[in-house]
């Protein structure tokens, strides 16, 4: 049987190792948030990196794109210029043919 003194010590110990236990506690849970919050700051300048790139990538995609349009322009108009009849035969048969298709509804 346990005497009255030996309770005491024994919950005075168990006092102890509790407060220990909360000490530890509030450090890993400031560990904790610290982590958290420096993989906030990684992923947050990850992402700004990923939308710079974007943003460069739609620039140059956008210049090489326009660029092709201008030269694809330039070439049909000098094939207008080179064949005026045959173009125009070529646009009235792509007409009548619209013409057919969507008369049909």
């Amino acid at each position: 049987m346990l005497s009255h003194g030996n309770t005491k010590s024994q919950m005075s110990r168990m006092q102890d190792d509790l407060d220990r236990l909360r000490q530890q506690l509030a450090v890993y849970s400031e560990r904790l948030g610290e982590s958290a919050s420096e993989a906030g700051r990684h992923g947050l300048a990850g992402l700004r990196d990923a939308y710079d790139r974007a943003q460069v990538n739609a620039r140059v995609y956008g210049d090489t794109a326009r660029r092709q349009a201008e030269e694809a322009t330039g070439k049909a108009r000098e094939q207008v210029k080179a064949h005026p009849l045959s173009t125009v035969a070529g646009a009235f048969a792509v007409g009548v043919i619209l013409g057919a298709l969507l008369g049909r509804r």
